[in-house]
Formats: structure tokens, sequence, C-alpha cells
């Protein structure tokens, strides 16, 4: 059974990932994958420059 609205703004994923057609998550991201992935990117920028 599909997700409520207020179960799936309970379960968002704030920094990325991926839910199945069920709502269910299948794979998230972590702050910390979130702001290496950041730092990486804008270190290539930085380097563009």
């Amino acid at each position: 059974m599909m997700a409520g609205t207020a179960e799936m703004l309970k379960n968002m994923l704030p920094y990325g990932g991926a839910v199945n057609i069920h709502g269910e998550i299948t794979w998230c991201v972590t702050e910390d994958e979130f702001n290496e992935l950041k730092r990486h990117l804008e270190s290539i920028f930085d380097e563009a420059h």
C-alpha cells in the first residue's frame, strides 16, 4: 500500500535518494555523502577559474 502524504513528508530524503513505486525508500544519500560530493564539485569549479 502506498504511503500517505504525512508518512511521505516524515520520510523525505533531504540529501537525495530514490523510492520505489510504493513510496518505500530504496536508497538514500547521507549528509556526509552530500557534503563530500558538494566539496568535490566546488573544487572542480574553483580549479576552472
